[in-house]
């Protein structure tokens, strides 16, 4: 699973609102010709996290309609759109996606055409698994989702240090701000 941006892949934060696309691609195309995207979940990536549902069935939930998109691509390599958004306390949004891989024939990776009738049908009832000719996989991504001006803290038992994010950085790089911020405070005391 890839996370990715105006077709390039994501390496820095986000800003609330702006698009990213999760990308699932078949890698081994022996094995397997299709995929599908059956479901995702966002959460906040805590050790007991809240988690949101916001693609299910092959398609976006009716709670999330407004800010993910229907699945596109080819039969081996699939995509979704979603705004970013953040959870309340966390600058982390975790993607977690369960995908069904097929073999070549196998429509049952197709996409669903009319996800508005995809949702009234599945109200309320679990999906039926078959697993001949199928591989269920889980896969899972992290992005950092920030709002504009938004001043990130790293606290230790030494140091409290802050820094206002006006462009975007990658977590790695705050991490070592912080680092030498406080090495540099330490050896100033």
């Amino acid at each position: 699973m890839a996370l990715r941006r105006n077709g390039a892949e994501l390496t820095g934060a986000l800003y609330v609102g702006q698009q990213f696309e999760v990308v699932i691609s078949v890698d081994n195309t022996d094995a397997f010709a299709n995929v599908l995207i059956e479901s995702c979940a966002a959460n906040d990536t805590k050790t007991i996290p809240t988690t949101y549902p916001i693609f299910d069935n092959g398609c976006p939930t009716s709670e999330s309609k407004t800010f993910v998109g229907e699945q596109v691509g080819s039969q081996n390599n699939k995509s979704i759109t979603i705004k970013a958004f953040k959870f309340r306390d966390s600058q982390t949004l975790g993607i977690v996606c369960n995908v069904r891989l097929c073999k070549e024939g196998d429509n049952t990776c197709a996409a669903p055409e009319n996800c508005a009738s995809v949702r009234l049908d599945s109200q309320g009832k679990r999906k039926k698994r078959d697993a001949d000719d199928k591989s269920e996989e889980t896969l899972s991504a992290v992005v950092t989702v920030l709002i504009p001006g938004e001043t990130v803290t790293v606290t230790d038992d030494n140091t409290n240090a802050s820094a206002t994010i006006g462009t975007c950085f990658a977590q790695t790089s705050i991490v070592s701000l912080v680092a030498i911020l406080g090495a540099l405070m330490h050896t100033l005391w």
